[in-house]
């Protein structure tokens, strides 16, 4: 196994955005889909990548924006952490 990191600064605070990706599977989580699904798609694609799991390190805005339109192009489930735990 081995794994890269994808850093993408996006959306309209300039929030980052990470790409993880398993160069041996070709599994991919992101983490903190902050805006641009498309881009975020595409430069998974580009890698070689299949998003398999959208996670958020908390619910802002500035970090979910892209969930939505990212489990529509991939149909990866989507998790956040909830208050409290």
């Amino acid at each position: 196994m081995s794994i890269r990191i994808k850093a993408l600064t996006l959306g309209p605070v300039a929030t980052n955005a990470y790409l993880v990706g398993d160069t041996t599977t070709g599994d991919a989580v992101v983490i903190d889909p902050v805006d641009e699904a498309e881009r975020l798609y595409q430069t998974a694609r580009e890698s070689g990548w299949t998003i398999r799991l959208i996670l958020a390190t908390h619910a802002h805005f500035d970090h979910v924006l892209a969930s939505k339109g990212l489990k529509a192009l991939t149909g990866a489930p989507y998790e956040h952490e909830k208050a409290g735990g």
